[in-house]
């Protein structure tokens, strides 16, 4: 495997704004690893089409010196190293473990003025966050000959925040509070449209009495 080394400031400091991060997890332990047992720590952050380019054109450089003998012009994992997100724009995940070999591995989180932010405190991050990661870039090898797969593998390694708002909640699920009523009936009753209330039929329904005459 190639030597690991930061390579990469994203958005860079020199061309572009601060981007997005609309979710990290780098306290405590971490979320849930699910490729393997254990935690990591983990963030993503938004990229426009020019960014994007930036990010991947320095991957394939790196990618030219240090892959592995045999490999292809581009890393196996090319096409998901950003993703293309909802709204036209793109996403970048990195992530890194809770430990190595034994040892607490720390992601430093920083201020705009390059001031270290405790990690307890500054380490949930939630959507309205922006800023900028440090990552380290490194080759991964899976199988051999003709079954060999080959990458670039991101780790996370710090956050320059300019703009932090906490993440609030474990998971998903975190927005909808506990309510009374129940959903097997009881007190829960669905809610009924306009159309419904009034004792109106739609027109899919007038349509289904249509066909049933003869």
């Amino acid at each position: 495997m190639a030597s690991e080394k930061v390579t990469l400031i994203i958005p860079n400091q020199k061309d572009f704004k601060p981007g997005a991060i609309p979710f990290g997890v780098v306290t405590g332990e971490g979320v849930d690893n699910f490729d393997e047992d254990g935690k990591e720590y983990s963030v993503s952050i938004i990229l426009g089409k020019k960014e994007r380019k930036d990010v991947l054109d320095t991957v394939l450089k790196f990618w030219k010196k240090n892959k592995p003998e045999g490999a292809g012009k581009e890393p196996d994992n090319f096409d998901n190293i950003v993703r293309e997100g909802d709204e036209g724009d793109f996403i970048l995940y990195s992530k890194t473990q809770v430990e190595f070999n034994g040892k607490t591995n720390v992601v430093k989180i920083r201020n705009h003025e390059g001031t270290l932010l405790d990690p307890e405190v500054y380490g949930n991050i939630g959507k309205g966050s922006e800023g900028r990661l440090a990552v380290k870039m490194g080759v991964y090898t899976q199988g051999k000959g003709k079954k060999m797969k080959s990458g670039i593998s991101l780790y996370l390694a710090g956050i320059k925040l300019t703009a932090f708002v906490p993440y609030e909640g474990g998971d998903a699920t975190a927005e909808f509070e506990e309510e009374e009523g129940s959903v097997d009936g009881g007190d829960f009753k669905p809610e009924k449209s306009k159309k419904d209330k009034k004792g109106k039929k739609s027109k899919k329904d007038k349509g289904e009495k249509k066909k049933g005459k003869k």
